[in-house]
């Protein structure tokens, strides 16, 4: 999991301080998932020999940040009002050690107070940063806040630039926070299951899965680390998909269910498996005001647009777009509605959709030895045709692993 999520091929003899910063992103893995719209930070506490004396991770949204989570490891930890008391134990534990972390401390006070302002009560020797916060609330403050308390600070990001592989890890960890508070609107995946000639599934009947059990597992937990996920109406109409998070780390966090049904016409069938498996104030259906020609682009429960809908339907979330919306729309309402990661699943139209709109970041391609032969429609890809006819749609920083007998690609698309 670790090279599949970072992208980062361990096959060399490490330095003692590679293996600090291997340790840090292994921290900050395990909360991936759980913090948004916090980042899942990772924080590894070393003594001047380069023991490590205490790790930990940033846990739960809302919860104390990695850096009070190991502290708490050293000594009693008390929330007064809009700080963090320590014992001391915790000033004898940490003196002359160095704090390493994923992200720079955060400056600013939220939900939780200020790890900066927490730290700098602490006679630490240094703290290091892989890479700095963008949040302009942070951006450097928390590492200000550290030197005026005689901490010295080091951004590896900085000092040993961006190329870096272990600097490559955290952006690839952090890419959702980073990209949501860089760009103000959500980041977007694409996830498809293939065959080897590209084809989504068989001809007939509900989609059967072409990929093997354990690319669908580790699709699934890759779907669990963001926001909400979001298909096609057709997806779900003719695979009546569960969609949900079973057996991954995060089965029962407040996960978002999007589909894009212009006409809502899934408010017609109530015996659908999504609205078993979520509650209604998770789903989102998205439909287009050309189909409501009284009612303006906007936020609405599906009982304002509906009557007589079942009690289980009333309070579906209804998002009208724009009748010629080409995402910028769809965008705004994902990032008010605190939508840091969106996971789409399909099916070819939603796919095409997303590509000839230019709204997706990332895209995951798990794909089958398996050939179906002639009789599919179209490919994953829909009717999507590249601008570009140089050579078509260009991923970058790509990436293969093998799961199982199937090959995962992943790339990012260019800005």
């Amino acid at each position: 999991m670790f090279k599949l999520l970072t992208g980062i091929s361990i096959n060399k003899n490490l330095s003692q301080e590679e293996k600090i910063f291997k340790a840090v992103l292994k921290e900050s893995l395990k909360g991936l998932g759980a913090t948004s719209p916090n980042p899942s930070v990772g924080a590894v506490l070393v003594n001047d020999k380069g023991e490590v004396i205490g790790k930990s991770y940033h846990k739960k949204s809302g919860k104390p940040h990695a850096e009070i989570e190991l502290l708490s490891q050293l000594g009693k930890i008390e929330r007064i009002n809009n700080h963090w008391e320590l014992s001391p134990s915790i000033a004898k534990a940490v003196k002359g050690h160095t704090l390493y972390v994923s992200l720079e401390p955060c400056a600013h006070e939220g939900r939780t107070p200020s790890c900066a302002k927490t730290l700098a009560q602490l006679p630490l020797k240094k703290v290091v940063a892989l890479i700095q916060d963008p949040n302009s609330q942070v951006a450097g403050k928390g590492f200000k806040i550290l030197e005026n308390a005689g901490i010295v600070t080091e951004c590896i990001e900085t000092t040993k630039g961006n190329q870096n592989i272990w600097v490559q890890g955290a952006y690839q960890i952090h890419e959702f926070f980073l990209h949501f508070i860089s760009t103000q609107s959500p980041f977007i995946t694409l996830k498809a299951g293939i065959s080897l000639d590209g084809q989504l599934g068989f001809c007939e009947g509900p989609t059967q899965a072409v990929t093997s059990s354990f690319s669908r597992e580790k699709a699934r937990y890759l779907r669990s680390l963001h926001d909400g996920v979001l298909v096609g109406k057709n997806t779900v109409l003719k695979d009546d998909p569960l969609l949900n998070l079973r057996n991954t780390p995060h089965e029962g966090k407040d996960f978002k269910l999007f589909v894009l049904d212009s006409k809502l016409e899934l408010l017609k069938k109530s015996s659908l498996k999504i609205y078993k498996t979520f509650s209604a104030s998770q789903i989102t259906l998205i439909g287009n005001t050309s189909f409501f020609n009284n009612k303006s682009p906007g936020v609405y429960l599906a009982s304002d647009l509906i009557p007589g809908l079942t009690q289980n339907l009333n309070s579906v979330n209804i998002w009208l777009l724009p009748s010629e919306d080409k995402g910028e729309y769809l965008k705004k309402l994902l990032f008010e509605n605190a939508i840091q990661s969106l996971w789409v699943e399909g099916g070819a139209k939603t796919f095409e959709y997303f590509l000839k709109n230019k709204l997706a970041h990332r895209l995951w391609l798990f794909q089958s030895p398996i050939i179906l032969g002639g009789g599919q429609k179209m490919t994953w890809s829909g009717n999507f045709t590249s601008p570009n006819t140089e050579g078509g749609l260009l991923l970058q920083n790509t990436k293969t692993f093998k799961i199982g007998p199937d090959i995962v690609f992943t790339g990012s698309f260019s800005k």
